[in-house]
């Protein structure tokens, strides 16, 4: 049962060997679907005639690689679908992210949300990051 607390220190070892072993790796996903204590409704968006979950970006301030990541999030959020685009939140908090200058946490959903919306976000942010990868940005 290793520590929540600890998870973050276990998930960089695993990433930096991974950036070691496959050093083309162009971004970094730390996936999560957030949690909240309210009973407030899901936050969900209709796009394409699909009930999506609302997404965000966590970007972390207090890294190196701060300006790239963020100009990486400003990018997937330029080249977003019908407008569908993450909320960016900036946090004092490293989260592994100097590991890459094309980190992202992206946070799909929440608790409240049904999985279904959750998956129909992340298809649509598929195409955004294929998109954005391949212009370059």
């Amino acid at each position: 049962n290793p520590s929540y607390n600890q998870s973050y220190n276990r998930s960089y070892e695993t990433i930096e060997k991974l950036l070691q072993k496959y050093p083309t790796i162009v971004c970094v996903i730390d996936l999560h679907r957030d949690a909240i204590a309210s009973d407030s409704p899901a936050a969900t968006v209709s796009v394409g005639g699909k009930t999506c979950a609302k997404y965000s970006y966590v970007v972390s301030n207090a890294v190196e690689t701060y300006r790239s990541n963020l100009k990486f999030i400003q990018a997937l959020n330029r080249t977003s679908c019908s407008g569908f685009t993450g909320r960016i939140l900036e946090r004092g908090y490293r989260y592994n992210q100097g590991l890459s200058d094309k980190y992202l946490l992206l946070e799909i959903g929440y608790n409240r949300n049904d999985i279904a919306d959750c998956r129909n976000t992340a298809a649509y942010f598929g195409k955004i990051l294929a998109d954005t990868l391949k212009a370059g940005d």
